[in-house]
């Protein structure tokens, strides 16, 4: 399942994130790759945040975050 990320930017979350959920994460701690330490991610919550961070330009797609 892909993520949305519409909206996001290197200071804003994406839209369909909330205060009870991360769309990155996919729970209640926020795993924006330029606003957090990606410290206790799992496999799923990684891989949400190379993808932002590709989005981001931060990283080529494909290279670790």
């Amino acid at each position: 399942m892909k993520t949305d990320l519409t909206g996001m930017t290197l200071e804003k979350c994406p839209a369909a994130c909330t205060a009870e959920k991360c769309v990155i994460s996919t729970v209640d701690r926020c795993k924006h790759p330029a606003k957090s330490p990606d410290e206790g991610c799992g496999p799923v919550t990684m891989a949400n945040r190379r993808a932002a961070a590709a989005l981001l330009g931060l990283v080529k797609q494909g290279t670790a975050a």
